[in-house]
């Protein structure tokens, strides 16, 4: 019997909760890696983007791997609300809502703004935007506490 089992359950849902970050960290560094091996099969069966003529697909390499990362952290977070106690549910829907609040307000500005800007890809400007914003501010509740 473990005689101090709420500092052994804090410990365990740390080590989980830390799985879970080296998990996004891998992610974010294998999504593009793993877009751009993929577009490379791709473009070889086609025989498109290296010689001849033909759409050049290796641009989007980028927009692919934020899609990815996108999903990644939606996904995690998804699973740490699920292992949260009330008041960290509650941080966590703070920033999700914040992340909501600034896609909706930058997507449409940033669209509007694209052409005096000469902006190439503005909704992916808006949700880097929203994903960094989700991101930094569950780094500042986690320094805060």
């Amino acid at each position: 019997m473990i005689e101090n089992w709420g500092a052994a359950r804090e410990r365990q849902r740390r080590r989980r909760r830390w799985k879970w970050v080296a998990l996004v960290i891998v992610a974010a560094i294998a999504a593009p890696i793993v877009a751009a091996f993929v577009l490379g099969i791709v473009d070889g069966y086609t025989g498109r983007g290296v010689v001849g003529p033909g759409p050049d697909r290796r641009p989007h390499i980028g927009y692919i791997g934020m899609a990815l990362a996108v999903m990644v952290a939606i996904a995690v977070q998804y699973r740490l609300w699920r292992a949260a106690d009330e008041v960290e549910r509650g941080q966590i829907n703070i920033a999700l809502a914040l992340a909501g609040v600034v896609a909706l307000s930058t997507l449409p500005i940033l669209s509007l703004a694209a052409a005096p800007l000469a902006l190439d890809n503005p909704a992916m400007l808006g949700w880097s935007l929203a994903t960094a914003t989700l991101i930094g501010t569950r780094i500042v509740q986690r320094l805060r506490g």
